[in-house]
């Protein structure tokens, strides 16, 4: 009998991380571990039956008890979706915590969220063959720094994807949400005039999270 198919996620207290868990909670069944750095912002899970797990990614030996859990859980049918983002050092190092964790165990999939900022600010169309370009921005280049490192566990066989979303937006989203709405009913903004002809990439969060969980799953997304 097959182990039955488990989720570690990191930063399931942030928006598409809280989103993810849902997701796969409420809709897929499945058993999610939602991690979190600390309790402070778990209000929104914990509606839920998840099973909450404090998981700081620059602290080893949380990851280790993370992925572990309690144990009844084969590690090859655990898969993990890494959504936590801080400064460029917790960036960079965190995902190298998390990616030599999930090599040690033998996850079946690591899955690690980047962004569209990987690319710079290039013109036309831009697809995954585009090259990495720094651009001196602090989030940004340090999400290349850890795409990097998830190609080199990959190297050594860790079954690795990257998904680079673009501007996401929908419930919980504060930046491209809630802040927008709350400029709108103040009444404060003027008048754009040009800066309001551009094109935004928009992705609505619950179609990106059907991307993400398809490149957790089918054996071709690597």
């Amino acid at each position: 009998m097959a182990a039955r198919e488990t989720f570690l996620i990191t930063g399931a207290n942030g928006f598409i991380g809280g989103w993810l868990a849902e997701t796969l909670h409420l809709r897929d069944g499945v058993p999610v571990r939602a991690g979190m750095r600390s309790w402070s912002r778990a209000v929104r899970l914990a509606r839920f039956g998840l099973q909450p797990v404090l998981l700081d990614v620059m602290k080893p030996e949380q990851i280790a008890a993370a992925l572990a859990a309690d144990g009844s859980v084969d590690p090859g049918a655990l898969r993990v979706i890494h959504t936590a983002y801080s400064s460029p050092r917790v960036t960079v190092e965190g995902t190298r915590n998390m990616l030599e964790a999930a090599l040690r165990a033998g996850v079946a999939r690591f899955v690690y969220i980047s962004t569209t900022e990987v690319y710079g600010t290039p013109r036309g169309q831009v697809d995954e063959t585009h090259p990495l370009t720094p651009t001196g921005n602090e989030y940004g280049d340090s999400k290349i720094e850890a795409e990097r490192l998830c190609w080199e566990y990959g190297e050594k066989g860790l079954p690795v994807t990257v998904v680079r979303p673009t501007i996401v937006y929908g419930p919980f989203g504060r930046t491209w949400t809630v802040e927008m709405a709350a400029k709108l009913q103040s009444g404060n903004w003027g008048v754009f005039e040009g800066y309001g002809q551009g094109i935004c990439n928009l992705v609505y969060v619950s179609d990106l999270v059907e991307g993400i969980l398809l490149a957790a799953r089918h054996p071709d997304a690597m």
